[in-house]
């Protein structure tokens, strides 16, 4: 397992995204379990294993590359609707 404070982690999943066929300057709508990522950590700090995917997404979509990635909570599972404000 790699170490939080080495590139072996962040470098094993810039070379899955590019194995994907991501690349620089893609549109890309992420929805997923980041708690892979805490098992190649070999951490439980969310804030770590979050950081390096967007470290490896940064490296591989570049600087003209769009990430989406959907927020929400579990209220609509309690039937509280939707307030953007």
């Amino acid at each position: 397992m790699a170490s939080p404070d080495s590139d072996v982690g962040r470098d094993a999943v810039v070379a899955a995204l590019r194995r994907s066929g991501l690349s620089n300057g893609d549109l890309v709508l992420v929805h997923s379990d980041a708690s892979v990522v805490l098992r190649l950590l070999g951490t439980e700090n969310w804030n770590e294993a979050l950081d390096l995917t967007w470290q490896a997404f940064d490296a591989v979509l570049g600087s003209k590359g769009t990430l989406v990635v959907p927020t929400f909570n579990w209220d609509f599972c309690r039937g509280v609707p939707y307030d953007a404000a």
